[in-house]
């Protein structure tokens, strides 16, 4: 996902063949093909719909026809069953749906926190999309709407902001900045604080870290019309 995000103005074919290979983890990509739309890169979109449509006549050759169709039947069942039968999965998944189980609420409570969430998490990933902001702050608020929408996502999924998240620190002038990127970093164990608090504290973190990034996202213009008024006002 990083490679793909990272080569896609240069090399939107290699781009797009990573965005492709990266259907093995579908739910990663969930808000990729908006951003490749936004951003008017249709040479990314067309090699990611080629090189998933290689892999899904690759896959079913070998397989067998039925594998997606199985899949689809299979798997969406199996991941609800895991959702809402294991009573300690917030520790590993900080998304919105686990703030049931660690307020100690019936996991059905966890549709009300996605309904709530999900489109919150939009409209800050389209407000950070439309702005002259960053790219390290564009990934990485892709990352976390993400895992703020889906009510499936683990802690190792997070890994991927790890890399925009060191890259903003240099652009963050403020300790409570500073502080927001330690909890974003500090995920993991915050996840186990979850658990032993009653606190939803790695979602908390996620919340965070995406408000931290529609901060951020209005400082460039700010910037930009500091540096316009003082070359204005120069000899």
């Amino acid at each position: 996902l990083v490679s793909a995000w990272v080569l896609r103005e240069q090399r939107p074919i290699v781009s797009g063949i990573l965005i492709g290979l990266l259907t093995m983890k579908p739910h990663l990509g969930l808000l990729l093909p908006i951003v490749l739309l936004i951003e008017r890169r249709y040479a990314v979109v067309l090699s990611a719909a080629a090189t998933t449509l290689v892999l899904v006549l690759a896959t079913s050759l070998i397989f067998g026809w039925t594998v997606f169709p199985d899949y689809i039947v299979y798997v969406g069942p199996t991941q609800l069953h895991v959702l809402t039968t294991y009573d300690r999965l917030d520790w590993i998944m900080p998304t919105p749906m686990m703030m049931a189980r660690t307020l100690g609420l019936p996991i059905d409570y966890g549709w009300f926190f996605v309904a709530a969430a999900a489109p919150a998490a939009l409209i800050a990933f389209f407000y950070v999309m439309s702005r002259h902001a960053h790219d390290a702050s564009k990934l990485a608020m892709t990352v976390v709407a993400t895992i703020l929408i889906l009510p499936y996502a683990f802690t190792y999924d997070t890994t991927l902001f790890v890399i925009p998240l060191v890259l903003l620190m240099d652009r963050m002038e403020k300790p409570w900045q500073m502080m927001v990127l330690l909890g974003a970093y500090m995920l993991p164990a915050l996840g186990l604080a979850t658990t032993v608090s009653g606190i939803p504290l790695a979602t908390a973190s996620l919340v965070a870290f995406a408000l931290l990034l529609v901060y951020e996202a209005r400082q460039p213009d700010q910037r930009d019309e500091a540096v316009a008024r003082s070359e204005f006002r120069a000899p």
